[in-house]
């Protein structure tokens, strides 16, 4: 028996915006480098300026925020990773296949609702699609 399609579609949801958030980081790169108007040239070179206490280094807050947007590039990408290697690894095992989907639908509606009260839509979206796909594999899941 196969983990559900389902969830294995949530966890590419994930990935793909992992990709997308690499790709914008990418793109997002070139403004630092010349910003397009004199606003995005203050706040850049203020950002760049400003240095963080971090011990045992002081960083730019540029630094600080590019590392960030990294992290939120790569973390969406290795969870999908996990779910996808995990479901194929517990696919003959339905508890703990629950099990797994239940922690897994519980960290994608609390990085929901984080992400619906503190950030821009794109990333809302990827994480609500992933979220429903993985409800669809617990409700089926469920009746196994």
């Amino acid at each position: 028996m196969q983990a559900p399609l389902s969830l294995r579609v949530s966890a590419w949801v994930l990935f793909a915006m992992g990709l997308a958030h690499t790709l914008g980081h990418i793109a997002g790169l070139k403004e630092w480098r010349t910003p397009p108007d004199e606003r995005t040239r203050i706040l850049v070179t203020t950002m760049n300026n400003y240095m963080v206490g971090s011990s045992p280094v002081d960083r730019s807050v540029t630094s600080i925020y590019l590392g960030f947007s990294l992290v939120v590039a790569a973390t969406p990408m290795m969870m999908a990773a996990l779910v996808l290697v995990a479901s194929k690894a517990l696919q003959e095992d339905r508890p703990n296949l629950r099990r797994l989907t239940r922690i897994y639908l519980a960290g994608l509606l609390v990085l929901s609702a984080i992400s619906i009260n503190y950030f821009i839509w794109p990333p809302t979206i990827f994480l609500l699609t992933a979220f429903g796909f993985a409800a669809w594999a617990m409700a089926g899941l469920r009746k196994a």
